[in-house]
């Protein structure tokens, strides 16, 4: 059967060139920034939801259990310094919380969350806030940490463990009384990225869209800022899996269309917030000019980006400009950052896409499950495309050999 990616290809050769559109557009994330908006190119505004309506994010289907807080609704957390989970229920002493090292989310990688932070990195079982049992399969919590929730309240916080696809947690006062038991299970936010709980309001929320149905979310998120820790900034991020590239200084943004040369990458935040900067003498927003975006979508499809105008927080309003350019295998790229195999998580039967910046040399690729059997062994042809309807859910190990260079990549069936 032919893949995806010859199937493009040849589509492209009978149709010729693609006829692009450029279209003007706008999304508002409400005065105030009150609100996160996530959007699709090919579709426009997909789901609008508060930006303060939550508290605690858990990954549902990355590898490292990510788990993260709601800096933009002023959510912030701390490990407890002094005890470890022996300690629960006791009184904990905060004297001086204010300067003790706060967890901070990654704002390049969904995958990392404030709680992901005090992972060792010599240690791939290690998750931060607990530790992965090859045996039972089962992530088991080893903190305590002190959580100030978007109401301003303190909490003591444990996590108890991921087992069964179900996290579970504890929340406490600082001294130690009204333990409460929750938990967030994974199956309740099937096709999202992450599934929320409010530590204000007691409940979980499914406020994500389907992780399929956008490519960028527009939202306040927390970013480091030297001298000031972690700041809230509005800006643009993208969704797993959604490669983005910035390109400066463009003579002509307006005709620039080159997506070929631009350095791809997947980090969440390559559009962000810094194209835009605040004129306290015009009193206005001043977009960053010379500067193009292209990003991916779901399908594949290449766009260009361009910001026009932002509101600021009297309507939170994005205006830009987008285009679509081409397909992924429409044509042959030489200058793309990694090799990786994306999407990442894959749903079964979707197939996996081999990225690499090799063109010619064959690529050996190997996958192997989590109990040691090869599943996939073959010398495949550089930037194609490989089914997985043979593979069954769970998490694999991708050795992908180019010559004499080995890149391994965990690869997750779900």
């Amino acid at each position: 059967m032919k893949s995806i990616f010859t199937l493009l290809t040849a589509f492209a050769l009978l149709s010729g060139s693609l006829k692009a559109q450029t279209n003007t557009d706008s999304v508002s994330v409400n005065a105030g920034y009150t609100h996160q908006v996530w959007y699709s190119f090919e579709n426009g505004e997909v789901k609008s939801e508060q930006v303060d309506n939550w508290d605690l994010a858990f990954e549902i289907n990355g590898y490292n259990s990510s788990i993260r807080i709601n800096h933009a609704g002023g959510t912030q957390l701390w490990i407890y310094p002094t005890a470890d989970t022996a300690a629960w229920g006791s009184n904990l002493d905060t004297t001086g919380i204010t300067n003790w090292p706060a967890l901070l989310n990654s704002d390049t990688s969904w995958a990392h969350g404030a709680f992901n932070n005090s992972a060792d990195p010599n240690d791939q079982f290690d998750l931060g806030w607990g530790v992965y049992n090859m045996t039972t399969h089962h992530v088991t919590g080893d903190s305590i940490y002190i959580i100030q929730n978007t109401a301003g309240d303190y909490k003591a916080f444990k996590m108890l463990k991921l087992a069964g696809g179900v996290y579970t947690f504890e929340l406490a006062n600082l001294d130690g009384s009204d333990i409460i038991t929750r938990q967030v299970d994974k199956q309740a936010f099937s096709e999202r990225n992450f599934g929320y709980y409010s530590i204000t309001n007691d409940e979980t929320v499914n406020r994500e869209p389907n992780r399929f149905d956008w490519d960028i979310t527009f939202t306040q998120y927390g970013a480091p800022m030297p001298g000031f820790g972690v700041y809230p900034v509005t800006g643009v991020l993208q969704n797993k899996g959604i490669e983005a590239a910035e390109v400066y200084p463009v003579n002509d943004p307006e005709s620039y269309k080159d997506y070929q040369s631009a350095q791809f990458s997947t980090e969440m935040n390559i559009m962000g917030y810094d194209w835009k900067s605040y004129d306290f003498n015009a009193g206005g927003y001043v977009i960053a000019d010379s500067t193009v975006y292209f990003c991916t979508d779901q399908m594949g499809n290449y766009w260009k980006l361009i910001f026009s105008d932002f509101g600021g927080s009297s309507n939170g309003t994005f205006y830009f400009t987008k285009e679509k350019l081409g397909a992924t295998g429409f044509e042959t790229f030489t200058n793309k950052s990694e090799t990786t195999l994306y999407p990442n998580p894959v749903a079964p039967g979707q197939s996996l896409r081999l990225k690499t910046d090799s063109q010619s040399e064959p690529v050996e690729l190997t996958l192997i499950d989590m109990t040691g059997k090869i599943v996939f062994d073959k010398i495949v042809e550089p930037n194609t495309t490989i089914s997985t309807s043979q593979l069954t859910g769970g998490l694999y190990l991708a050795k992908i050999k180019i010559g004499n260079e080995i890149r391994t990549q965990k690869v997750i069936v779900q």
